[in-house]
């Protein structure tokens, strides 16, 4: 029983300071790097949608030849 018993405390005790350790450690969040993501993900919002006016081009052409 007493094996059982130490085993969860060690785990408890070790998910403690692992979040402590985590918590320390974990870069803080900068303005820069939001501006960063929100230039990265405009970026890729606007290929994405020249992506898929090429694809409705396309695929308009090949309904009018079709008909």
């Amino acid at each position: 029983m007493f094996g059982k018993k130490g085993f969860f405390n060690g785990l408890i005790t070790g998910s403690l300071i692992g979040t402590l350790v985590g918590a320390i450690f974990t870069p803080q969040r900068k303005p820069e790097t939001r501006k960063r993501l929100e230039g990265q993900t405009m970026r890729l919002r606007s290929r994405a949608r020249k992506v898929a006016d090429k694809v409705t081009g396309g695929v308009n052409d090949l309904l009018k030849r079709e008909r």
